[in-house]
């Protein structure tokens, strides 16, 4: 079976108007809604390194956890820098842990920016259609291993590398609900 095309197109009233049949325009558009909806609708969740952020450099958790409550899916993530630092480059990484059991990173390719960036530097990587929206130059987009956690997992994010003198680093992920099934 073919998926009906995700696109937001409101009902009208005089479909549902007493004695109108519904028809198959009717049902199409009840099923674009309902796919537009499960394509696009997302959360999201920011790890967020203030001012001379080279300090948390290695501290697991430095700017908290993020708790899926519910089983999750990962759509994206993107990464932004104010201020470039001196040398190197800035590395964020993610692990997903189990209670106190650290399963490791979500990524095979880790997120980062580097000092020959641009001030103002940020991508956007869509997970699903596996495409970066918007990078530039000194940046590696993040790319996952992992997508898909059950609920009660943590995820923690690890700046494993800060370029010296980088100022106001912002980390988001972009979730969604799924369902227990398919973690």
């Amino acid at each position: 079976m073919t998926d009906i095309t995700p696109s937001r197109i409101n009902i009208q009233s005089e479909e549902t108007a007493y004695k109108a049949s519904v028809s198959e325009a009717t049902l199409t558009r009840v099923g674009a809604s309902t796919n537009f909806v499960n394509r696009y609708q997302f959360d999201s969740h920011a790890y967020n390194y203030n001012y001379l952020y080279k300090k948390f450099e290695g501290v697991v958790g430095a700017d908290g956890v993020f708790f899926c409550w519910c089983p999750v899916e990962i759509v994206g993530c993107a990464m932004w820098n104010r201020v470039t630092g001196t040398s190197g480059s800035t590395t964020i990484d993610v692990h997903s842990y189990t209670g106190a059991s650290d399963n490791g990173t979500i990524f095979s390719t880790k997120p980062s920016i580097a000092s020959t960036a641009a001030g103002g530097t940020y991508f956007i990587y869509d997970a699903i259609g596996n495409t970066d929206i918007i990078t530039a130059t000194g940046i590696t987009p993040g790319r996952f291993s992992t997508t898909r956690f059950a609920a009660g997992t943590a995820l923690v994010a690890i700046l494993d590398a800060a370029m010296p003198g980088a100022e106001d680093m912002c980390f988001r992920l972009f979730y969604r609900p799924i369902n227990a099934s398919e973690v």
